[in-house]
């Protein structure tokens, strides 16, 4: 989703000891709280729920706090003061030791920011429109006061924005054909002289109103050969690649230094990255400054770095200053800003949040969770509204009015426990399975998850499924045809094993992927097989004394099972939902919903048939109405990485999501 998602809690970096003041903020008492970090140590974090006025008809943030969307990138305006902006148009304004959310004014994704100060900031960015084939562009300003969309002209795709004081922002815009390039000059934009021969601009690098640059291609290339120089009156060329070479400009132009350009270099033909540099007309370059892979980037203050994951390298007018370690494994983001002596910066494109440059190290800012949270668990006394939700090795559980949020516990092979599925007949009594395995219980009353005891030890073998009727009846399934059941308090196989002969067929290596257990002589159990060079979804029935079971044919994959009150088995099997009588035979579509990638099924004690699905970015939690159609519950929910998405208690929702999000719908009344 994200490029360099996993970034440093901690990196070690050494480029500014020569710097004073390194900026550390201290979060103030009624500031908002902030989200766990998950490390080595087995810590936990309490998040405090958000206030009860949430917005009717909205979806609210819970954690991470104040948002947990990606933010694309970041301006650095002070020691003490941040904007960060990203998807769906957001943006935040770090002041007074914390992040601010702001209304968003586009729906686009905000993808770059620069600044001249305080009270002049640009953001821009994109977003493709559904089902159509050209992208939706946006160009936001904050002028100190609030946020405003401004005309970036006639051109629809905007290439890059950059300036050097409030009243010499260049815009550079393109279509399909041509390119333009334009100066605010504090008021409006203004037309600059076209590239020479028709030049069609791919990024630009502004030093002052007599200095600026642009890469370019031309109609039969659409990648840049060509770099151009402005002094203040017209453009021309200070370098191109060859002459029917393969070599192509791959970067944005950086412009660190007066009379300075660089740009990276890449040979289609020879697979080989070097990159140029210009200075006072005299055009150089040589071989990248770190091995491997890495990219040039220019920060919003226009400083010249290449990075290469946990290394980076900044320019300097002697040359190339570093190298600089992140240490720890830990990934360097392309998307930061420094200032300019090193006292602060900022990060993004990480967690969700930010890291911050603070005492000669990033530090996470806000801290978060990376893990994605997305099994709930919702027994109790209020059993449609979750106590706790388990998710990729890290799980939260709800007490009084906060979320507590911690890694889960070490399971088989040193793993912490990473879940797929939960079922509980109480918030006392918690089934969760998952990967390695893993089978664990969860206990509201002492806030614990606690390995369970699984007789013969299955190995491995990944845990797909588990459901039962009451504490007693609780049942497991997964891969290589593993079925397990509760007895007393540990987990054993069924007295029975599953029939591999199934409608003439020999079944080779089954996957098990849904269980419903009704009662302890009604047990169903659908999964596949790759028998005969073709997929077979087959449902096992338990009838408590022997195994009964059917094929559905070749070329399906299931995913989940459910059953209402009369008995009739819901299945879900690529985008669609079919029905089986209780009384057996082959199963009828009932409704199609190829467009969405449905995630689960369910069906409500009153016979509700819902399911959770997402299509692109947006997750909605979906009903079947009478006529075949599926209505959205509530409101969608325009947030990438949603896992899941389940009923609360009066009309409200829950959702869950990347970077231990959790989120609540309050309904209209």
């Amino acid at each position: 989703m994200l490029r360099n998602q996993s970034l440093l809690a901690v990196f070690a970096f050494s480029l500014f000891t020569q710097a004073c003041g390194a900026r550390v903020v201290a979060f103030s008492d009624d500031a908002p709280v902030s989200d766990a970090v998950i490390t080595d140590a087995p810590t936990s974090t309490d998040v405090a729920l958000p206030p009860s006025n949430c917005e009717p008809g909205t979806w609210c943030w819970i954690t991470p706090s104040p948002r947990g969307i990606a933010m694309n990138a970041v301006f650095t305006v002070s020691a003490t003061e941040a904007w960060a902006v990203g998807q769906q148009g957001a943006t935040m304004r770090y002041v007074g030791g914390r992040w601010v959310p702001y209304p968003a004014i586009t729906t686009v994704d905000l993808r770059g920011i620069w600044g001249s100060g305080p009270n002049d900031v640009w953001a821009w960015g994109s977003q493709q429109d559904t089902g159509a084939p050209n992208a939706t562009y946006a160009l936001v300003r904050w002028n100190g006061t609030q946020w405003s969309t401004v005309a970036h002209g006639p051109l629809p795709s905007i290439q890059g924005l950059d300036g050097s004081a409030a009243d010499n922002v260049w815009l550079a815009t393109s279509s399909n054909t041509t390119s333009a390039i334009r100066r605010w000059n504090g008021t409006s934009f203004v037309d600059l002289p076209a590239l020479p021969n028709g030049g069609r601009v791919q990024s630009i690098c502004v030093r002052s109103t007599t200095e600026a640059w642009a890469t370019a291609g031309d109609a039969r290339n659409s990648h840049p050969i060509f770099l151009y120089r402005f002094d203040g009156t017209s453009w021309s060329l200070a370098h191109r690649a060859p002459e029917g070479s393969s070599e192509r400009f791959s970067s944005a132009v950086v412009c660190p230094a007066d009379g300075v350009a660089l740009v990276e270099y890449f040979s289609f033909d020879a697979g080989v990255t070097t990159y140029i540099e210009v200075r006072n007309g005299r055009v150089g370059g040589d071989m990248l400054p770190l091995t491997g892979s890495p990219d040039l980037v220019r920060t919003p203050h226009g400083d010249a770095y290449f990075f290469n994951g946990s290394q980076a390298m900044r320019w300097t007018s002697m040359g190339w200053q570093g190298p600089i370690n992140g240490g720890n494994g830990s990934t360097f983001s392309s998307k930061f800003d420094l200032l300019r002596d090193g006292s602060a910066g900022w990060m993004a494109l990480g967690s969700p949040f930010l890291s911050t440059w603070s005492g000669g190290a990033w530090r996470v800012d806000p801290q978060t969770v990376d893990k994605s949270l997305s099994v709930f668990v919702n027994p109790g006394s209020t059993p449609t509204d979750p106590v706790a939700i388990i998710g990729q090795q890290v799980w939260a559980n709800r007490a009084m009015g906060s979320w507590r949020i911690a890694p889960t516990p070490t399971v088989a092979n040193g793993l912490l426990l990473e879940a797929h599925r939960a079922w509980g007949a109480d918030a006392n009594q918690v089934w969760i399975v998952g990967a390695g395995g893993a089978i664990a219980k969860y206990d509201q009353r002492t806030n614990q998850i606690t390995p369970a005891t699984v007789v013969p030890d299955i190995g491995a073998v990944e845990l797909l499924a588990v459901h039962g009727s009451d504490a007693a009846n609780v049942w497991a399934v997964g891969r290589n045809a593993t079925v397990l059941r509760l007895e007393g308090d540990r987990w054993v196989a069924p007295p029975v094993a599953l029939p591999r002969m199934v409608d003439g067929v020999q079944l080779t290596t089954i996957s098990l992927t849904a269980v419903h257990v009704a009662s302890a002589n009604d047990v169903l159990i659908m999964g596949d097989d790759p028998a005969g060079g073709r997929f077979i979804t087959v449902l096992f029935r338990w009838n408590g004394t022997a195994w009964t079971a059917e094929s559905n044919g070749g070329g399906e994959t299931p995913a989940h099972i459910a059953r209402d009150a009369a008995g009739n088995v819901y299945s879900l099997v690529r985008g669609r939902v079919t029905r089986r009588p209780a009384a057996g035979g082959m199963p009828v579509e009932i409704s199609a919903a190829s467009e969405l990638s449905i995630q689960d099924l369910h069906v409500s004690p009153s016979g509700a048939i819902e399911l959770f699905a997402t299509d692109r970015r947006r997750a909605a939690l979906y009903e079947l109405d009478s006529m075949g159609r599926f209505n959205v519950v509530g409101a969608p929910l325009d947030v990438e990485g949603i896992t899941s998405i389940v009923r609360g208690a009066n009309g409200s929702l829950w959702a869950t999501g990347a970077f231990g999000a959790i989120l609540r719908y309050e309904p209209r009344r």
